[in-house]
């Protein structure tokens, strides 16, 4: 498996690749994953976000997103956490098409179960990140993320890929 300074390592790789001319349009459809691998000293977790969006305007792209985070502590101790909701994003394009920021929120049914125990809650979510566009349709994306509910907050740092479907 991979080391950890070689996963650490993987987000300044693909900043340093060559990105070429982006393109967000009203009506673009996309498809993300994301993925973030945590280890520290008591708990190894796999975290994993997909989503599906439409661009309503050539700024505001509308997500229908699952969250899977799965995690196992040094105690033998399992908890595994779903989510499944909509988020609304606002991209800020500026002077470089190649590197877009954007900002978003929206609202996540969380389902929990820890060591066989259940819950489930309503949450809350925000987000930021970049797209950095490989070409007109691939973007590769950094975003952190900040979900919270009555029973759950986690706070994500991702690296994921965008497709761009016409």
């Amino acid at each position: 498996m991979f080391s950890r300074k070689a996963l650490a390592a993987l987000p300044l790789m693909l900043m340093a690749s060559t990105a070429t001319h982006a393109g967000i349009e009203e009506g673009d459809k996309t498809v993300s994953i994301f993925g973030a691998l945590t280890f520290d000293e008591f708990t190894d977790s796999l975290t994993v976000q997909a989503a599906g969006g439409l661009f309503v305007t050539d700024t505001l792209e509308i997500q229908g997103v699952a969250l899977l985070v799965s995690s196992e502590d040094d105690f033998g101790n399992s908890s595994a956490t779903s989510g499944y909701g909509i988020n609304a994003n606002m991209y800020l394009p500026g002077g470089d098409p190649d590197f877009i920021p954007y900002v978003g929120g929206g609202g996540t049914l969380i389902l929990t179960d820890f060591n066989g125990t259940t819950d489930t809650a309503f949450g809350l979510n925000g987000q930021a990140g970049i797209k950095q566009f490989l070409n007109e349709s691939v973007s590769v994306n950094y975003q952190a993320q900040f979900i919270t509910s009555s029973d759950y907050d986690a706070t994500i740092f991702s690296v994921g890929f965008t497709i761009f479907l016409d």
